[in-house]
């Protein structure tokens, strides 16, 4: 079970924020899990938690951002200290001796503030590369939910169409009745027949589609392209109503992109800081130790003694053009995430503004095709199929409320699956972190 794995899951379940509540540490990978297994019964939770462990374009985002966590202690540290040695070709002759070999060690240390405010800067990229991988796993949980609503929509569709054959084969029975017994014409027939052929392709058209859509899915799931997918059985379109905010001032706090380009200028406000520092020098300390042979010379003071030798070098920050660029490339970073920011925060808002019209539209849509329209079309249906029986109506009057049915089927159907759709873009925009609980019920979207 790798780390992504572990993490991930616990992360999904629990529905907070890596970067906010764990910051570095990572979960316990001896943990055992297992995403959940994908059948008729599964429900849009078992699907995302399933792509949130599978998916490998979202673990390699995760592990970009573990990459990025280990520079802050790179950062943060003290250059590596340097180990000298030297041997005299021509020994030097001094009164305690001939020296024979020299050793040292020097350690460097940056001006005062350099190395927090590296470690610094470091740790912001890090929390922003956090950010980003967030935004990716809000995008891929939105993406399968749309998918999912796509693919629940293709099987209702599939249905539909074939719940219409049946009645259109009711009423072709009925025709064909007549027909023997002289009560009808010919054409009448022939009219029912034409659009059963209709809808037979139609629905060989859409088991093809489904195939292709099943591959789709499959692959943003983490899976082998060609491997089995059942179309869901339900629909969940309950929405969690946005915690105490409005939508777009929600948007502009908790959005993990606007989050990551904030941290950013974080991280460029300590780069102008850093160098405004490469003015002022490193200063780095040595100790050198000289061995020295004895002299053939007695009652010699000092003979053979090593001298010990402390030493101290300071840089000279001679270039003063190249550290006003090095600011003045800092504050044209910081100046651009500034821009960005406020380009970014303008286009979410719209698409907000968007998805919550698309929201209200998809709800009014819903409540009107299911509760009112769907049912009138049914009785209108089911009065024309009668009246075709006793005589008192022809096949064009059961062929156009047979296709008025159709159609506000597929119009309720649709209505439902944009509702899913919209759901998890507000949700994804606006930052919010889904309850996932694999297995949970969900509301059915009925039969035809």
């Amino acid at each position: 079970m790798s780390i992504f794995l572990s993490f991930i899951i616990i992360f999904s379940a629990a529905g907070a924020s890596p970067a906010l509540a764990r910051g570095n540490q990572l979960v316990d990978a001896s943990v055992s899990f297992q995403a959940p297994a994908l059948d008729s019964t599964s429900t849009l939770d078992d699907y995302i938690l399933f792509a949130l462990a599978s998916n490998p374009a979202l673990e390699s985002s995760f592990y970009r951002w573990q990459a990025a966590l280990q520079q802050a202690p790179q950062a943060g540290a003290l250059p590596e200290p340097r180990l000298g040695y030297g041997y005299f070709l021509r020994q030097v002759e001094t009164r305690a001796g001939p020296q024979v070999q020299r050793f040292g060690i020097s350690q460097a240390f940056p001006w005062f503030g350099k190395l927090a405010l590296a470690r610094g800067k470091a740790e912001h990229t890090a929390q922003a590369r956090a950010r980003n991988f967030e935004s990716d796993r809000l995008e891929l949980i939105e993406r399968i939910s749309a998918t999912y609503a796509d693919f629940w929509l293709l099987g209702r569709r599939i249905e539909i169409t074939g719940a219409s054959m049946d009645l259109l084969a009711q009423a072709e029975e009925i025709a064909r009745n007549r027909y023997s017994t002289g009560a009808t014409g010919f054409s009448q027939l022939i009219k029912l027949q034409l659009e059963l052929a209709r809808l037979e392709d139609e629905l060989a058209s859409l088991a093809e589609l489904a195939g292709a859509q099943a591959a789709s899915f499959n692959a943003m799931l983490g899976r082998n392209p060609g491997s089995g997918l059942p179309f869901p059985s339900a629909l969940d379109t309950t929405f969690t109503e946005l915690p105490g905010h409005e939508p777009e001032a929600l948007m502009l706090a908790a959005n993990p992109l606007l989050e990551g380009i904030r941290e950013l200028q974080l991280a460029a406000t300590k780069e102008i800081s850093l160098a405004g520092k490469q003015r002022w020098p490193d200063i780095t300390f040595g100790l050198d130790y000289i061995q020295t042979d004895k002299r053939d010379m007695a009652g010699l003071a000092a003979n053979g003694k090593d001298p010990v030798i402390a030493s101290v070098s300071i840089g000279i920050p001679l270039w003063s053009g190249r550290y006003a660029a090095g600011e003045k490339q800092a504050v044209a970073s910081l100046a651009a995430y500034r821009a960005s920011e406020a380009e970014l925060a303008n286009t979410l808002g719209a698409r907000l503004q968007q998805a919550l019209f698309e929201q209200s539209d998809s709800r009014r849509k819903a409540a009107l095709y299911g509760g009112t329209l769907l049912p009138g079309a049914e009785q209108a249906l089911r009065a024309s199929l009668t009246a075709l029986a006793a005589g008192n109506s022809d096949v064009l009057d059961v062929l156009d409320s047979q296709r008025t049915l159709l159609s506000f089927h597929l119009e309720h159907e649709r209505a439902m699956a944009r509702l899913v759709k919209t759901n998890a873009r507000i949700a994804a925009l606006t930052g919010q972190n889904v309850q996932l609980e694999p297995t949970k019920d969900a509301n059915s979207s009925g039969g035809y």
